[in-house]
């Protein structure tokens, strides 16, 4: 009999110990987040309560979290967010809401003394970035607001040079702000010189450019030609009879050679520089989008 009565008490202790654990790992309702919250900003943890707020409207959405937030948010001077949430606040109509709307709306006009409302025109399409954060593009859907102090300005687009202003914000006033993007100007060609391919040049361009060249070529082929002619003459006569002395033989053979060879060479460098000045050089304009040349 003792031994049973021992038995059925440990088993009521085992059962209180083992669901203590379980009933502390119950997950905290929303009101429950929400009480906590305002212990925490009571202590001056606002930081804290506005955590425990976030959790609440995520477990349970209602005026009454945003209202809560918003106060939180406006503690911490994070204007904007608490202007936003008290804002949704007060399109509540919960007993609540209804209940403290009057020292909702009080401040919720008080937080509004500290942000700004900054309207943005500009080129059509091009991104706005206010406080590196990307808030849409031009023309904007709604006319977006700052916290009091100063606000940087950004507008970009493909294309353009990009426009960055740092602007004073004033609580409870109106930016007007207007980027006009300017076009990026194409980068400068780069002119190469390039040799020209036979049958492609152009007389007229090259031979302007140089003239020297065809002056030259044309005295030594002249030149050329006319030792050419002398020296074959001079190999055609070797051996033969003087016109005025016919005991006397001509020896021409190896002047005429020489002679022959030089006017050859004379020839080709000559004909060599009236080529090159109708096929000299052409110029080429080489930029990112392409070739462009003159020929």
């Amino acid at each position: 009999m003792l031994f049973h009565r021992s038995y059925s008490w440990f088993a009521i202790l085992l059962a209180v110990v083992v669901s203590s654990p379980a009933r502390a790992a119950e997950p905290e309702t929303a009101d429950q987040l929400v009480a906590k919250g305002v212990e925490l900003r009571k202590k001056g943890d606002h930081a804290g309560a506005l955590r425990d707020f976030q959790a609440a409207h995520a477990k349970e959405p209602s005026g009454r979290t945003l209202a809560q937030m918003g106060i939180a948010e406006a503690t911490l001077h994070l204007w904007v967010d608490a202007e936003n949430h008290l804002s949704q606040a007060l399109e509540s109509t919960m007993p609540w809401v209804e209940k403290n709307r009057a020292t909702l709306e009080q401040t919720l006009q008080t937080v509004r003394t500290h942000t700004t409302e900054i309207s943005i025109y500009g080129t059509t399409g091009a991104v706005v970035t206010l406080e590196d954060k990307v808030v849409g593009r031009i023309p904007l859907p709604s006319v977006p607001r700052v916290n009091e102090g100063s606000v940087t300005v950004k507008v970009e687009s493909r294309g353009y040079k990009p426009f960055a202003q740092t602007l004073p914000a004033k609580g409870g006033s109106q930016l007007i702000v207007t980027a006009t993007l300017e076009p990026l100007l194409p980068e400068p060609a780069l002119v190469v010189p390039l040799v020209a391919a036979p049958g492609h040049g152009s007389g007229d361009v090259s031979s302007s450019a140089r003239p020297w060249r065809r002056w030259t070529g044309i005295g030594l082929l002249t030149v050329g030609l006319v030792a050419a002619t002398w020296g074959i003459v001079w190999i055609a006569v070797d051996g033969n009879g003087s016109w005025s002395d016919s005991n006397r033989v001509w020896d021409t053979r190896t002047p005429g050679w020489f002679i022959l060879g030089g006017g050859i060479a004379a020839s080709v460098g000559g004909g060599y520089l009236l080529y090159s000045s109708r096929h000299g050089e052409v110029q080429v304009a080489a930029s990112p989008s392409g070739l462009m040349g003159r020929f």
